[in-house]
């Protein structure tokens, strides 16, 4: 039989509800989700599975600094192999790294977080390890003496040294753009590509170490992309996704295997979240995480 475990867990910076599924494993069927979706397949489901954009606010990082503490938690009450629903940007990343699913939806009415989550994607899938990563996505020149076994304190305390620059933004943004529209062949009109040119270009000017404008939401200081990579928990471990290279890595493969599928819509509309459930009921697979957020 199944039950349904509820944590509801506040931290000073945003509300976070998880609801865990759990199945005796003798009674639950064994699911049919692929081990990677073929590009075409991936895009129709970003496009067929959507709803029309809303109007909100659109933040292009969390101001969830409370995160890391919740995470040695969420480990112990949920099985990795599951399927994670999610909505916002990077912080899920955290999150799926932590709980290992299989596939993973994230969600968000602003069309331009799905392209953020497709920007994401092609950093990802371009770069080979946490420096490359960091300095592509903000345009900073990789430092030196970095390697995979630096900290992420390491390397942020690195790349926060390093000023922008804008040659390498340029070649950046149109190589993303290229892996997108020539590589994975996803349509992206000319308004969508506006869109990524401004979101990538708030990575540009905002930087690693710089507080995002308007963060202060509800007295709370949401602090730096830097603070967020770096937060830790209770003992004092780094819990983000660029904690530990094997994190980066795990992340980096579902991408390449277009296991993390960004959808515009919200979790109370009528299209998105029935599509991805039928197709996760087809597939007979269960929902083990679901993560909500202001932000």
């Amino acid at each position: 039989m199944r039950r349904m475990r509820r944590n509801v867990l506040r931290g000073g910076y945003g509300f976070i509800a998880v609801a865990v599924l759990l199945i005796p494993l003798s009674l639950k069927p064994a699911d049919t989700l692929p081990t990677q979706i073929p590009d075409a397949a991936f895009w129709r489901m970003v496009t067929d599975f959507s709803e029309e954009a809303g109007s909100f606010r659109f933040q292009y990082m969390s101001n969830e600094r409370e995160f890391a503490p919740l995470i040695p938690e969420l480990k112990k009450s949920t099985k990795p192999g599951g399927v994670y629903l999610g909505v916002g940007p990077e912080q899920n990343f955290s999150y799926i790294t932590a709980l290992r699913p299989r596939i993973a939806f994230i969600f968000d009415i602003r069309r331009e977080n799905m392209l953020e989550h497709l920007i994401y994607k092609a950093v990802f899938e371009m770069s080979p390890n946490r420096v490359e990563f960091i300095s592509r996505l903000f345009s900073r020149g990789a430092p030196a003496g970095l390697s995979d076994k630096s900290t992420v304190k390491a390397l942020f305390e690195a790349f926060g040294r390093v000023p922008r620059d804008a040659r390498l933004s340029t070649q950046n943004l149109q190589a993303i753009k290229d892996h997108l529209i020539k590589d994975r062949r996803f349509f992206l009109t000319r308004q969508d590509q506006s869109d990524i040119d401004a979101v990538y270009r708030t990575f540009f000017d905002a930087g690693p170490g710089v507080p995002y404008p308007e963060r202060n939401f509800g007295g709370f200081y949401g602090g730096s992309y830097a603070d967020l990579m770096m937060a830790t928990d209770d003992d004092g471990q780094p819990r983000s996704y660029l904690a530990s290279e094997d994190s980066f890595q795990f992340l980096r493969e579902m991408q390449r295997r277009n296991l993390i599928v960004p959808l515009v819509g919200n979790f109370a509309g009528t299209k998105a979240i029935r599509a991805a459930s039928g197709y996760l009921k087809e597939h007979q697979a269960t929902v083990t995480t679901f993560y909500t957020s202001n932000v």
